[in-house]
């Protein structure tokens, strides 16, 4: 298959990203914070362990830049105000709050 553009965002150097056009470094799971939500609808916070090796960054690090790039006003300044707007705006997680997120996580369910 055939692509014009390939980006990607990885943790390390494989094939894909040999072949990308445009390649970012991407944080371990051991080098960032946030949240996930497994496949019973629990969500749970992730903490960092490591700092971040080199010039490697979250996921929305990432995002973030290429959307401001093609235009778009985010600014965030940290992980919590990611998981706020995810609150705020996607059904299921108006519980969900970063700073407050119970060690065991939160259920939330999907509408």
């Amino acid at each position: 298959m055939e692509v014009d553009f390939l980006f990607a965002a990885d943790t390390h150097k494989t094939r894909t990203v040999e072949l990308a056009h445009i390649a970012v470094p991407e944080a371990t799971f051991l080098e960032k914070g946030g949240t996930f939500t497994n496949e019973e609808g629990r969500v749970q916070r992730l903490r960092p362990a490591v700092a971040p090796s080199g010039c490697a960054r979250s996921a929305w690090q990432t995002a973030q830049e290429l959307a401001k790039r093609m235009g778009a006003g985010w600014s965030y300044r940290a992980t919590a105000e990611v998981t706020a707007e995810i609150a705020a705006k996607v059904p299921g997680y108006q519980e969900v709050d970063f700073v407050g997120m119970p060690e065991e996580g939160r259920k939330v369910e999907h509408a």
